[in-house]
């Protein structure tokens, strides 16, 4: 046993497993922001900043997300 999540024993492939899971998780997040290139060609640089703020306010909130998904005592 590794550690305990949630009161409950893991074992080390359950936690390579958690990391994986949450390394594709975390990496497909990342990974969308250059979707937003197209739309942001042009753009004054406020505009820019302002759009890159709020795409990165909806990846903080799903890494949250994430974060409450594996957290201990949650």
């Amino acid at each position: 046993m590794v550690r305990q999540l949630k009161g409950e024993p893991l074992l080390a492939e359950a936690v390579r497993r958690l990391g994986a899971e949450l390394g594709h998780a975390i990496r497909k997040q990342v990974t969308q922001i250059h979707l937003l290139a197209p739309s942001l060609a042009n753009r004054p640089t406020a505009v820019i900043e302002k759009r890159l703020r709020e795409e990165e306010a909806g990846i903080l909130d799903q890494l949250e997300l994430l974060e409450e998904g594996v957290a201990p005592g949650r």
